[in-house]
């Protein structure tokens, strides 16, 4: 579990890291800096990168809305990732429509996520890649 002594009041840092102090020499805890508000706090994962407090202009907190921003950003960097995830969805929505079964949506996925690390890694192109993820979904529609 993620245990955390958090002041959203404005302390110092150094206020703040002596208020962490005693839960540090009594427990197991790791320092960690939040991925989305910059705030530190303890966790006893090294796997969690965000806070539980709402940052600042937000609505829920970080934990929430952080890992939601991170893969966000990654959409606008990756042409590639943003075209896999576009055609997942539609994917994805014809297998709960009950339109393409289990099986061909399986053997699609796989198929696109290792068209997608080819694309990522240079051996063919975006536009490859983008125009075989479009004819893929008429093909494996037609059935």
């Amino acid at each position: 579990s993620n245990f955390i002594s958090e002041n959203t009041h404005g302390a110092s840092c150094l206020g703040q890291l002596s208020g962490l102090e005693s839960q540090m020499i009594n427990e197991t805890a790791i320092v960690k800096r939040c991925r989305h508000c910059g705030h530190y706090f303890l966790t006893d994962k090294m796997s969690v990168d965000y806070c539980s407090r709402i940052a600042e202009g937000e609505t829920q907190t970080c934990v929430v809305i952080g890992p939601k921003h991170t893969f966000s950003k990654l959409l606008t960097e990756d042409a590639a990732l943003k075209a896999y995830n576009r055609t997942y969805k539609t994917f994805y929505a014809r297998l709960r429509r009950g339109t393409v079964s289990e099986d061909e949506f399986s053997a699609w996925k796989t198929e696109a996520r290792s068209r997608l690390e080819e694309t990522r890694q240079g051996a063919s192109s975006f536009e490859e890649y983008e125009a075989w993820l479009k004819r893929d979904i008429r093909k494996w529609t037609a059935n």
